[in-house]
């Protein structure tokens, strides 16, 4: 108990508490619990979704927001969605020969039936996603989810992004070189032009997203992750 408390930072008594329900916690402690737990993603992604209920956290984003509107998610929501399918989900909705079952879903994203589901839930839940006609839809085309600080979900989810590139990297056939590109440069910099550097970054990454999505024929969902860091101290 003292060493699963001290690895999360709080005092054993508090820990206690939790247990026999007479504390709560919020979304952004519970994501910590189940690190520390070394929970899998289905049992972490049920523990949130439980703490959220538990809370009474309304997650779910306006309904009459535009679809070319970019919307801002909340900290309470981007945790909630923080798994890489998520994000996954909300543009394989856009593509071609889309079907709205969880099944379909998995297969084609190499994840567990229960996790499609439970993500499709999710996302539904938060309004991200909505049903319209018969079938499932992107509520808005874009969101993000601005920081100014480092924020665990956030290291998490880029993580498992980085992991996603590593499995890539290690498909040596001539299909999948073809179909990706792995590529970096180094260089040194000027520290002060490090924040110009940034919205640089950013204005390309939607620029290429816009010009990848912009025409009908969206068979596949790729991901684009940028690095920029220093080697040196």
């Amino acid at each position: 108990m003292r060493a699963f408390a001290r690895d999360l930072g709080i005092s054993p008594d508090f820990v206690t508490q939790i247990l026999n329900g007479k504390k709560r916690i919020n979304v952004s402690r519970a994501v910590e619990i189940a690190k520390a737990l070394k929970l899998t993603e289905t049992e972490k992604s049920s523990l949130v979704d439980a703490v959220s209920h538990e809370s009474g956290i309304d997650l779910k984003v306006r309904e009459e927001v535009n679809y070319d509107a970019l919307v801002d998610l909340s900290k309470e929501e981007f945790i909630a969605v923080a798994n890489w399918y998520h994000f996954a989900i909300l543009d394989l909705v856009t593509t071609e020969n889309f079907q709205p079952n969880s099944s379909w879903i998995a297969n084609k994203l190499g994840i567990s039936v229960s996790d499609a589901e439970m993500g499709l839930a999710r996302l539904l839940k938060i309004g991200l996603l909505i049903e319209k006609d018969g079938t499932i839809k992107k509520a808005n085309r874009q969101v993000r989810f601005p920081t100014k600080v480092s924020i665990d979900a956030v290291r998490e989810h880029h993580n498992q992004m980085m992991d996603r590139a590593k499995k890539q990297l290690e498909r040596t056939d001539e299909n999948s070189f073809n179909k990706r590109m792995v590529c970096s440069i180094t260089c040194a910099a000027d520290p002060r032009k490090i924040e110009e550097a940034r919205k640089r970054v950013l204005d390309f990454q939607q620029e290429l997203a816009n010009f990848l999505s912009a025409d009908e024929g969206c068979e596949e969902v790729y991901q684009l992750n940028i690095q920029l860091f220093p080697h040196t101290n």
